[in-house]
């Protein structure tokens, strides 16, 4: 009988930099800000760790991807970037 831990993680990026059109007021929405992006990830890393396999957690640049693909699209509220 094989046993597998259930052995959880936290995978972070922090101080991701991007130049972004998000704000309610004209020149937000031209000029643009500067924003800095922390993600923290919680997950299962028992696969990974004992297969050493991307393809078993959470891939780093993937995640960097769907953050410039979210704030590259301009909304309003940044509560609204968050919760996409």
């Amino acid at each position: 009988m094989v046993f597998h831990l259930a052995i959880m993680a936290w995978i972070a990026l922090e101080g991701m930099r991007f130049h972004a059109r998000h704000g309610v007021y004209p020149a937000e929405r031209v000029i643009g800000n500067e924003y800095i992006v922390d993600i923290r990830i919680r997950t299962g890393i028992a696969k990974a760790s004992a297969k050493d396999d991307l393809a078993e957690t959470i891939n780093y640049e993937t995640v960097y991807q769907v953050c410039a693909l979210e704030m590259s699209q301009p909304r309003q509220l940044i509560e609204t970037v968050v919760s996409s």
